[in-house]
């Protein structure tokens, strides 16, 4: 095989890698069909107001300094407990159905953001 023709395979070969890429991270992101790009930014979410709503007496804490690191907190008949936050149900407690958690930053905490259908 010529140097052209080596050149102009591997430019194939990484063409149809980047496109295979592009599909899978708009199917894994949910973005497919659903016009990920023009959804509605919300906000953040309310990790804290979360937290106290199923107990008035726990707190949104940040165990780890990244976007997974949030826990809600507090104490139930003198026990102290946590428990994991799942980003999406607090977009769908914040803004109602239809709503969910989309990740703009994993090394950050603040890097969740509620997005809907414009």
């Amino acid at each position: 095989m010529n140097q052209l023709a080596r050149a102009a395979a591997a430019f194939t070969v990484g063409l149809v890698g980047s496109i295979a890429t592009i599909t899978a991270v708009n199917e894994i992101g949910g973005a497919r069909g659903t016009g990920e790009l023009a959804s509605t930014v919300l906000g953040q979410p309310d990790f804290d107001g979360y937290c106290k709503s199923a107990n008035p007496t726990s707190a949104a804490v940040l165990v780890s300094q990244d976007a997974d690191g949030w826990r809600c907190a507090g104490r139930r008949n003198d026990i102290f407990f946590t428990h994991d936050i799942e980003p999406a149900e607090v977009c769908t407690w914040q803004h109602g159905p239809g709503t969910r958690a989309r990740l703009s930053d994993a090394d950050a905490p603040v890097g969740w953001q509620c997005v809907g259908a414009p």
